[in-house]
Order: C-alpha cells, then sequence, then structure tokens
C-alpha cells in the first residue's frame, strides 16, 4: 500500500496559488486516471480517494489542515492504513526551485518548507518520497517575502506552461507509484 500525498491549503481564496501545487497536481491525477472523486474524511482531517485493489492500493490525500499543520493528517491516514515513510509520496511547492522545475527526492531535510516540517514532526522521519514542485519567479521573488510569494497565483506566461509542467509531474508519480521511481530533477522549457 502507498500513500501520495500533495500538499496545499484548503479553500477558493488559495485555489491557483503556488502553495497549492500539491492539490493542483493530484486533481489532475485524479482526472486523467478515473479515480473517484476525493471526499472529505474528518478522521483523516483530507479529502482522500484510492485507486487499486487492496493489496497493492494507492490512497490519494490533500491534508485540510492547512499547510503548515499537514503532519496532522499524513501521521493519522500512515497509522490507519499502517504506511511505512518509504512507502510515502510527499508533492510539495518549492521556492527553491524555478517554475518548471521538478526534482523527486527519496529523502531528506525539509529544506525550510513548514508543510514538510510537520510531516518529518508527526512521524518522525525524514525518510519518504518527495516530489519539489518548482514555483519560484524571480520577477516577483524579489519583491515579496517567501511566505507572501507561495500564497501569489501563478502569472500568464506561467499558467500557460502549467500544463505541461502538470504532466511531467504526473508521469514521476506514476512511474513511482508503480515501483519506478528514482531520483530526479527536470526542467520543463
Amino acid at each position: 500500500m502507498k500513500l501520495i500525498v500533495g500538499l496545499g491549503n484548503p479553500g477558493k481564496k488559495y485555489a491557483y496559488t503556488r502553495h497549492n501545487a500539491g492539490f493542483l497536481l493530484l486533481d489532475k491525477i485524479s482526472k486523467s486516471e478515473c479515480l473517484l472523486p476525493f471526499r472529505e474524511d474528518k478522521n483523516f482531517l483530507s479529502e482522500i480517494t484510492e485507486q487499486g485493489p487492496t493489496s497493492n492500493r494507492i490512497i490519494y490525500a490533500k491534508p485540510l489542515t492547512f499547510m503548515n499543520l499537514s503532519g496532522q493528517a499524513v501521521a493519522k491516514i500512515a497509522a490507519y492504513y499502517h504506511i511505512k515513510s518509504k512507502d510515502m509520496l510527499i508533492i510539495n511547492d518549492d521556492v527553491d526551485l524555478n517554475f518548471g522545475t521538478l526534482r523527486l527526492r527519496s529523502n531528506g531535510s525539509s529544506g525550510g518548507h513548514h508543510g514538510l516540517d510537520s510531516i518529518i514532526e508527526h512521524i518522525k522521519s525524514d525518510d519518504f518520497w518527495r516530489l519539489k514542485i518548482g514555483v519560484n519567479n524571480e520577477n516577483i521573488n524579489s519583491k515579496l517575502s517567501t511566505d507572501k510569494l507561495v500564497l501569489q497565483k501563478f502569472g500568464a506566461a506561467e499558467v500557460k506552461k502549467l500544463p505541461k509542467v502538470l504532466d511531467e509531474a504526473e508521469k514521476i508519480v506514476l512511474e513511482w507509484a508503480e515501483g519506478k521511481g528514482e531520483e530526479k530533477s527536470k526542467s520543463i522549457e
């Protein structure tokens, strides 16, 4: 059994912000893989959907705890389904990567990302996979603090490029789910 978590903030206010890159990707995967719609599960503090038979099930989750408390939801799901950290993939935005850059890593620090900090704290491990989606825009980055930058909506040029970025990110997630995931970095032009 595997757990794939897209990080973001709930609510229309945050729907297309940089911080919600994880939610955007899971919504795309849900449509293209014809998954059942995400449903709110209060026990897991998340919206979840599932794919596959019990022995090979993949749980997809979008925590509703807001970014900085994501670990609460991840820990509840992992404990209930007995999912080991190495069988988790967390999808998050990364302001240290330029928009269009994707990076899959098998473990590591949070890199200052508060959602990852919360997950590491609650599952007591940093030994989980993470797909980082670059959201840095040098044109606005110099004008805003990180916490304000991640709450910005994507610019017009980024919106045009976003489907291609999400297509490539989806390929990486599905390869990982099939057990073919390996660390990689890719820039989408």
